[in-house]
Order: C-alpha cells, then structure tokens, then sequence
C-alpha cells in the first residue's frame, strides 16, 4: 500500500508533475525547459488573415513549391490527314466515274480486231464435239467463234475479220464436214471436209483442259509474207491490210494485193490453207509485178519529162538525156532539141531489181540540135549519136499523173 503524500517513511515520485497548457493548437511551440513562459507561435499568412485554425503551417516551416503546369506535346494529327486523303481519293474516284460515265465517248478503230478471250471460250465435254463446232464456224464465216476454240498466235488477224473471211467463203466454202465420233483418251481427232472443190482429209491436235473440256492446240495457221526487194510495198490480204508482215490465217484462200493500181501480186502469190496441220510459220515470198495501169503511167511519165528536157533551152540540161558540150558560148533561146527516133516503142518496162516499188523504163534515144552560138554563127542542124538511157519512178502512188520520174544515161 503506497503511502499519500506527507506520510512518513514514502517515497517522493522523481517524475516532475506534467506541465498544464493552454488550450492551443497542437502544432504551438514546444516550451523550452527552463523557461517559465511560452514563446507566441508564428503564423504565415498576411497580417489581415484570420486566426490560424490548429492545422494551419507555420510560417518558418518549408513551403513547397506550387507544380509548374505539365506541358502537353501537340500530337500530329494524323487521324485528320488520313480523313483529308480519304475524302480527296473518294472525289477523285467519283469524278473519274462520271467522266467515263457521261463524258468519255471513245471511238473505235476500224482496223481492231475483235479478239476472243479465254473467259468466253465455251466449254466442250468432247474432241470430237470441238472439232465439229470448229469446221461449222469456218463454213458459217464466224471468225470470233472459230478463233475461241483454240490457241491464237501473235500475227496480225485482219485477214481473219469477218469481212475478210467472207471474201475466202466466195472461192473457197467449206462444205461436207464429218467428223467421226472419237475416244476420249486422243490428242487427235480426224475429219474431213471440202474446202472449195478440194477434199481434204486431216486431223487436228486437240487438248484437254484442267477443267475437263476440250480446246485446238491452235486454232490459226502463222503465215510469214516476205517482200524483200519492196519492203515499202503494201500487203493486203482479201482485201485486209497486213502491217507486220506476220499474218494469222484459218483454213482458206488469201488473195495478197498492194491496194495500188500500178504494182500488184499475181494470182501466184496467193495464200491458201486447207488445214491446221502446220508445225510452224507457212513463209511465202512476194513477187509484185508492173500493172497495165503502171505501164501507161510510166510511158506517160517518161513523155511528159523528155519534152520538159527537150524544150530547157540549154545544151546541158540538168537531169536530161540529151547533152552536148559546145566549145564556144551560144545562145540558149536559139537551142532546139528533137528526137529522131521513136525511143518508147521498144522501151523496156519493168521493176527495178534493188526497189520493186519503183517502176524502170531502159531505152535508147537519138537526137538532133541546132543553136546559135554567141557571134551569130549557127551550128546547122546536127544528128548527135545513139544514147542509151533509162529513167524510173516510184509506183506507190494511187495515181497515174503523181509518178514522177528521174533520168539517168548510160556513161554518166
């Protein structure tokens, strides 16, 4: 039992009685030990403030700086040029669309041919359905229908154009076809046919797709027209110009032409093809020949430059046959050539060997000339000697009063 105070023989407690404060802020000044009164407490703030409340700071406490506003990066805005080029190709392709829509109107070209693709190419369960529906198209004229059973080479095919076509029909139908029915495991099928007044009997090679159906390994024949000694000349076929030289052909009869009336191709050199069986190009060399036409063009032509020669009023004129040298000057108004043969009544026609699209005429001439020289002396009238002499002339040309024609003298 612990004794109260004042009694005898207790303890005193060591511990000083705790200090009694004020009721103020927790956060006051701590009294310093020692000190028998409190230091008043520093308050931050402008003196016109309102008390401080009990958890307001110091003001000799540390303030912390206020957080500088973050800057924000400006991002590219992609989303917005994305929106700017969608919108830009949407236009471009709509005004595009109305364009070929409502405004572009493309012509045709009159030489294009009409070429069957691949996607239009029926399809045949049997060989020997194929190669019947084939020899049905040549004889009924349709090209395009033919052209789509099988392979077409790179030539051109203006001679495989219906209207061209049609003209091989008129000497050349296809007439009596047969065609026997065939295995179904075959890479050939037979058949027979007349072609014009010619039986032919033949087969074609055929082909099987993955797809099950049948097609010509091919369905044109590549024709080569070579025209060495002309390589400017023309070559039609039925008709149907032939600008490469490489020419796709069905079985029929090509008549080759120039399209001019002065140099053409016999008869001779005309194409025909009874079948397909050609392993490659069929090659045919030209020979073009001098029309009746071109003849007269050229005599014509050949008069018409010999009297401009005749009539130059020089002894010497520049390109003439006729030529004489004087040795003393004479007077060109007293000049008066003539001929004393008759050159063009044996002239030699034909088509010069290096260039056939030119027209050559060898003759030979002898003149006469009387002139007066330039003391008022005349020469009389003097028979020169015999000359041999040719002239030629391009025949490329759709009329005869265009050829004009150069001289050249045997000698120079």
């Amino acid at each position: 039992m612990s004794a109260g105070p004042g009694m005898g023989g207790g303890f005193e407690n060591p511990v000083s009685p705790r200090p009694r404060y004020r009721s103020e802020p927790a956060s006051q000044t701590t009294p310093i030990r020692g000190e028998q009164s409190l230091r008043p407490a520093e308050w931050s703030g402008p003196p016109t403030s309102p008390p401080a409340g009990r958890f307001d700071r110091p003001a000799d406490r540390y303030a912390i700086p206020e957080p500088e506003p973050e800057v924000v990066a400006r991002k590219f805005p992609w989303r917005r040029l994305l929106a700017w080029l969608v919108a830009m190709v949407l236009v471009g392709a709509g005004a595009g669309w109305a364009y070929v829509r409502f405004l572009h109107d493309p012509q045709p070209d009159d030489d294009t041919v009409v070429q069957a693709s691949a996607s239009a190419r029926p399809k045949i369960p049997r060989a020997d359905d194929l190669v019947r529906q084939y020899l049905d198209a040549l004889a009924a004229g349709d090209t395009e229908l033919a052209m789509s059973l099988g392979a077409v080479g790179a030539g051109d095919r203006a001679a495989i154009a219906p209207a061209a076509y049609a003209e091989s029909l008129k000497v050349f139908p296809i007439t009596d076809i047969r065609v026997p029915q065939m295995d179904a495991a075959t890479t050939e099928v037979s058949a027979s046919y007349l072609i014009g007044d010619r039986a032919e009997d033949t087969r074609f090679r055929v082909v099987r797709g993955d797809d099950g159906s049948w097609e010509l390994a091919h369905s044109t024949v590549q024709v080569e027209l070579q025209n060495p000694n002309a390589t400017g000349m023309p070559v039609l076929l039925n008709g149907a110009p032939i600008r490469t030289g490489l020419a796709e052909v069905l079985p029929g009869h090509y008549t080759v032409t120039t399209g001019l009336p002065l140099v053409d191709y016999t008869e001779a050199n005309s194409v025909v093809i009874t079948n397909l069986e050609y392993d490659g190009r069929v090659q045919r060399v030209l020979t073009p020949v001098l029309t009746n036409a071109g003849r007269d063009a050229l005599l014509a032509a050949g008069r018409s430059a010999l009297s401009a020669c005749l009539y130059s009023g020089s002894l010497t004129p520049a390109g003439c046959p006729n030529q004489l040298v004087s040795s003393a000057g004479y007077d060109p108004s007293s000049v008066r050539w003539e001929v004393v043969n008759d050159p063009f009544s044996a002239a030699n026609l034909a088509l010069d060997p290096t260039d056939q699209s030119n027209g050559q005429v060898s003759l030979v001439l002898q003149f006469a000339v009387a002139f007066s020289y330039s003391d008022g002396s005349t020469n009389g009238r003097q028979v020169l000697a015999p000359v041999s002499a040719s002239y030629s002339g391009s025949l490329l040309v759709n009329n005869a009063d265009d050829v004009r024609v150069s001289w050249s003298r045997a000698g120079g």
